[in-house]
Formats: structure tokens, C-alpha cells, sequence
């Protein structure tokens, strides 16, 4: 399809982000066949340019998949058909000039809380960016194919960057492409957050803090956020250390990547840390995602890091206090930030489980790190996530890996509804997961790096 000409070059870099924006959300969750749509206020007051009908949101190459709509509906430029629901992005822009893009779709965990009239709170950094509200739009669950049903979605939405369509999707907006995404992808991660605790039967507390911290620090990383995202979806297979790396530095850059590779990071928020032969603390460099992560280039020491970012003071505190630690993770993985925000302990369900048997503390708003006791294996911070600690690295991604699928499994044992425990342990057998000995860290490790190594190369195996 030809770029239409009506398409400055100003228009067509925009629309290029908004292509990358649909791989980024059908990647996140959003994908549903040809559904959905993206949209881009045109500057010169024409209109807005949409997604043509037809085409996934994954399929979005270019400019070329855009067609210019007047705010009566009618083509303006481009090919291809418009879709039905054009008056949810003509109304919206008509009513917010604050906002210059706008994005439906039909995530699934979104889906089923709009079906809910429970609020969205703040369980974990997601639910807290909406700490404002999420409102909804509850006149009709049917396609928005009017003006009048456009105002009415448009009035509900408000001043807010996102609304509940009732039994239908999410609309989701921002004045810039890295607004539009962030919020429609931290809904989906919110509603995903809030169903999961709905359904595990345990007690979740809030924490005013923690979801007043999230709120400011996820506003004030929105761009970065989006250029890792986009990053991610460009990234290819054949992945290769630095010729001439130092082993140290291919050594954190493999274990960051095993971390992403196992899904135990969310968005850039995550952190690791350790100390390096001379004794300083390396970290990666705080604005990249885990998986990002590549070369010498990528690194910072802890002491120069950002300061506005959690995971950089909450390690700066970890190494100070805790002088005995080698290797430490800001963590904000899926199952370790909704469980941080449980009241109950984190109980020996699974071998991962047990690895933290008595070794887990939850720091309270008036509890300092410091005081925690010396052989804690993982603090959970309320609505935030947590810190594993570790005597080093490779321990500490390994204990990363294992927290996850531990919180996983509590949260989803409680959400049976069935009556389940755990055997206490006694003389018989060997327990399974220790990491007390170097042949067990190294067998793990080494398929981890196998693991890694079968993605890099395009081959993985079959569950991979």
C-alpha cells in the first residue's frame, strides 16, 4: 500500500511510532484477530489519522496502514477501510484537547473486571497509576458506532487516561504515543493484578505509601518505559556477548537476560546488582529493561545511578546496611508484586517455596532495612515488589526465579477453593531446592544458560 500524501514528514514519524505501538500491545495482551484500533490527532486540525480495518494490530507496518478521518467520519486520505468504532476516537478528541492519541482494544483480564463494578485499587505498581480513578462506561456493551455513543464514552472517560468499557474493552489515551501505551498496557496489568487477588482468597492490604510512591515514579518514567517496550519488539534473535567483554560483564549482562527470559521483570522496573572483584557495586543502567541489558556500555555503578529511581535506593540501602550481601535484585515480577501486597506469609507449597522457609520478611512503612535479620533471603515490599539477596549473582537470580514461581503457586493454590498445605518437613528424603551446594547453583544455572542459549540461537525446545 502507498503512503498517502496528505502524510507530512512530521505525520508519518508519529504514525511509525504508532505502528511499533500495536506489536507492543498485541505483544502485552491486547491482541484479538483484526479487532482493536489505534489512532493519531492530525496536526493540522483535519482530523485523525486511524489504523485501517482489516489488518491485527501485530500486522501494522507504517504509515500505509493509516487512513485520515474528518470528525464526521468521512475518508479523508489513505487506503483501506475505516472501522465501525471511528466515533470513539473522533469524540474523544473532540472532547479532550489534551489528548492526541487514543487506543481500543479487548485485553482479556480487562475484559472480565469490566463485567465488575469493583474499583481498580493500588495491589501493585500498575493499579496504583490509576490511583485517580478508572472510570466506566456502562450505557451500552455494544459497538460504539455514533457520534451520540462516542460523546456518551467520552464523558465517562472524563479527565482520566483510561475507562472500562462494560462487557466490551478498554479505552485508553495520553497526549503523546508513550501515554496512549503505558496506560493501555498498565490497565490490562491492573485489572490482570486485581482478578488474580479476587479469585486466591487471600487478604490483601494497601499500602498509602507504596501506591503514592508507584503513582510518581511510573509517571515520571512513562518514555522510558515506551522506548524499552518499542526496543523489545524490534529485538531479534542471535544474540551475542561484546568481543573483548570483560567476563564479569558478560557474566551480569547473561544473568539479567536469563531474568527476562524467565518473565521475572516488569516493564524497566527491575534491578540487579552486585559486587564486582574490586568491590564496587555494578548495576545495570536503571531506564533499561532486564532483557536490554548488553554490553559494559549498559552498566553503572550503584553509587552513580539516578536517584529518583526505587530500586536504585532500595539497593543502595541493601549494600550499606548489609555488608555481607554480594548480589542483590529489585524485583517487580508479576506474582512477587501481588503477593508482596498479601498479608499472609509465603508458605513451603512447592521446592520454591521451601527455599524461603523462615528466610522471608515483609518490611512494614516503620520498619528500615536494616533491621531485618542477617539471613533473610527475600524482603517483600508492600505494592511494590521485593529484594532478593544473596552471597551472589548467579544465587540471587536463581532465588528470583524460584520467589515467582513460589508466590505463583500460593496465589493459585489459595484461588482453588480447595483445602491445600503443605507436608512439614522431616528425616526422610532430601529437600529440594536449597542452593547450598555448588553442584545443585551450577546445574541450575547451566540450564538456564542452555535455555538462553537455545532462544538466542532460534532453536528453543519444545515448552520453551
Amino acid at each position: 500500500m502507498i503512503i498517502p500524501k496528505e502524510a507530512d514528514k512530521e505525520v508519518c514519524q508519529q504514525l511509525e511510532q504508532l505502528a511499533e505501538a500495536g506489536a507492543v500491545l498485541e505483544k502485552g495482551g491486547h491482541g484479538d484477530k483484526v479487532l482493536g484500533h489505534l489512532s493519531l490527532r492530525d496536526s493540522k486540525g483535519r482530523g485523525f489519522w486511524m489504523k485501517r480495518s482489516g489488518i491485527s494490530l501485530a500486522e501494522l507496518q507504517g504509515p500505509q496502514d493509516f487512513i485520515l478521518l474528518d470528525f464526521e467520519g468521512k475518508k479523508k486520505a489513505g487506503e483501506g477501510i475505516r472501522h465501525a468504532e471511528w466515533p470513539i476516537h473522533g469524540e474523544i478528541f473532540l472532547a479532550r484537547p489534551d489528548v492526541n492519541v487514543v487506543g481500543h482494544t479487548h485485553p482479556y483480564n480487562a475484559g472480565v473486571i469490566s463485567t465488575t463494578e469493583e474499583p481498580i485499587e493500588a495491589l501493585t505498581e500498575a493499579g496504583a497509576f490509576f490511583s485517580s480513578g478508572l472510570p466506566r462506561y456502562r450505557e451500552t456493551s455494544n459497538l460504539i458506532i455514533d457520534k451520540n455513543m462516542g460523546a456518551e464514552l467520552a464523558s465517562a472517560l472524563g479527565a482520566a487516561k483510561a475507562v472500562l468499557m462494560r462487557n466490551h474493552g478498554i479505552t485508553y489515551v495520553g497526549s503523546d504515543v508513550a501515554e496512549c501505551v503505558v496506560a493501555g498496557l498498565l490497565c490490562e496489568y491492573a485489572c490482570r493484578d486485581q482478578l488474580r487477588a479476587a479469585m486466591s482468597n487471600l487478604t490483601f492490604e494497601i499500602s498509602a505509601t507504596a501506591a503514592s510512591s508507584s503513582q510518581h515514579d511510573i509517571n515520571l518514567s512513562v518514555a522510558e518505559a515506551w522506548q524499552s517496550l518499542r526496543r523489545q519488539v524490534r529485538k531479534a534473535t542471535g544474540f551475542k556477548p561484546k568481543e573483548g567483554a570483560d567476563t564479569n560483564v558478560n557474566r551480569f549482562v547473561e544473568a539479567n537476560r536469563i531474568l527476562s527470559n524467565e518473565g521475572v521483570e516488569f516493564l524497566n522496573c527491575d534491578l540487579v546488582a552486585f559486587k564486582d572483584p574490586s568491590g564496587g557495586i555494578i548495576c545495570g543502567l536503571p531506564e533499561l529493561s532486564l532483557g536490554e541489558i548488553s554490553g559494559s556500555d549498559d552498566l553503572i555503578r550503584l553509587e552513580n545511578a539516578p536517584k529518583h529511581y526505587r530500586g536504585v535506593n532500595y539497593l543502595k540501602k541493601v549494600f550499606a546496611t548489609l555488608p555481607k550481601t554480594e548480589a542483590a535484585i529489585f524485583c517487580c515480577a508479576p506474582s512477587i508484586a501481588l503477593f508482596s501486597s498479601a498479608a499472609e506469609p509465603l508458605c513451603p507449597t512447592g521446592d520454591e517455596g521451601k527455599h524461603f522457609e523462615g528466610l522471608s520478611v515483609r518490611l512494614l512503612p516503620d520498619q528500615a532495612i536494616e533491621n531485618i535479620p542477617a539471613d533473610t533471603r527475600v524482603v517483600f515490599l508492600p505494592n511494590e515488589g521485593a529484594i532478593i539477596l544473596a552471597n551472589s549473582l548467579e544465587v540471587a537470580c536463581l532465588r528470583a526465579i524460584f520467589l515467582e514461581r513460589a508466590c505463583n503457586v500460593q496465589i493459585d493454590a489459595a484461588a482453588t477453593g480447595l483445602a491445600w498445605g503443605w507436608l512439614p518437613d522431616s528425616e526422610q528424603g532430601v529437600v529440594g531446592m536449597t542452593l547450598e551446594g555448588q553442584g545443585q547453583i551450577d546445574n541450575f544455572w547451566s540450564f538456564y544458560r542452555r535455555k538462553l542459549g537455545r532462544k538466542d540461537a532460534g532453536q528453543p525446545l519444545p515448552g520453551e
